[in-house]
């Protein structure tokens, strides 16, 4: 399984989480995060060059790779963090950062973490009741101890392909679609378009578990909730802490056959800005109720038929 955009890992309802603050766990990862998980809770793979299915493991947040900190004692708990600078992909070291997958069930969601140097699992640390990631020394044995596998078993959660993508265009109650629409190099999306023929108009929906994240087609990026207005220029490696670049999608009602629904990012509700200016019928986001800017049709892309529905 290619992992192609940022993870997450969940262990008993909590995510892994970067530490930091200035205490002496600063550095460690913990599965601490709440749902859905921030920027602290994101790391990406880099794959090995010298090796297949191996890999490195990066904070999103901090760009460091993960290593293994070793104890002073090697029959002691060795923590893994995310402090190194470079990856080391020298299996012999102890400092070596390559990982790689154990899948546990067909789905591919279920999985374990071995550390290559030494050959074990990664698991959840009893110690101090802080489940922070650790391995266990060359003189103990998870083996022995009480349903150990638990412990070693994480959920994996791919932000950008857990599920395929729908294709969907968006057209306002101005009569016109959604479509990116630069302004001074900045992309908004803008209610300007008048049919769906332009690729500009055209979105992927890459749905999760926690919501969606819609990607521009014609120029790859996602949307994300910028103060007030919603753009088409994040990348997949640059997710804000807030997550403010997770969709949902409220269906409202039916009108002459045609269904419409609401986006939402956070507790507001995206909708065509009817004020006068530069930005009027562009995509902006900071009304908590649904409005008649706010309810817009929705059509999608058929790969079966080839063409575009309505």
């Amino acid at each position: 399984m290619a992992i192609s955009g940022p993870f997450s890992l969940k262990y008993n309802e909590k995510y892994l989480s970067y530490i930091n603050d200035n205490s002496e766990l600063h550095g460690f990862l913990q599965f601490s995060g709440d749902d859905p998980p921030s920027t602290y809770s994101l790391f990406k793979v880099e794959m090995a060059k010298t090796a297949e299915q191996l890999f490195s493991i990066r904070s999103v947040f901090n760009e460091k790779y993960w290593v293994c900190r070793l104890s002073n004692n090697e029959h002691d708990e060795h923590w893994i963090v995310a402090e190194a600078d470079e990856p080391n992909e020298d299996q012999s070291s102890l400092t070596c950062t390559l990982f790689k997958w154990i899948f546990i069930d067909s789905d591919r969601d279920q999985v374990q973490l071995r550390h290559v140097n030494l050959n074990m699992n990664v698991s959840v640390s009893e110690t101090y009741s802080q489940s922070l990631l650790s391995i266990f020394g060359n003189g103990l044995d998870p083996s022995a101890r009480l349903e150990s596998d638990v412990f070693e078993l994480f959920k994996l959660w791919d932000v950008a392909s857990s599920k395929e993508p729908t294709i969907v265009a968006f057209k306002g109650d101005n009569g016109k679609y959604l479509q990116v629409d630069p302004i001074d190099g900045i992309a908004y999306l803008k209610f300007s378009a008048d049919d769906n023929q332009p690729s500009t108009v055209w979105f992927e929906c890459h749905h999760t578990d926690h919501g969606m994240y819609i990607r521009s087609k014609s120029n790859g990026l996602l949307w994300r909730h910028d103060s007030k207005v919603i753009l088409a220029d994040c990348s997949t490696d640059h997710l804000s802490p807030d997550f403010n670049s997770l969709f949902h999608i409220k269906r409202t009602k039916t009108k002459e056959n045609k269904e419409l629904v609401s986006l939402c990012v956070g507790k507001f509700y995206c909708q065509r800005n009817n004020e006068s200016g530069h930005m009027k019928d562009c995509l902006v986001a900071y009304a908590s109720n649904i409005t008649g800017e706010a309810e817009v049709r929705m059509d999608k892309y058929s790969r079966k038929l080839g063409a575009y529905r309505n």
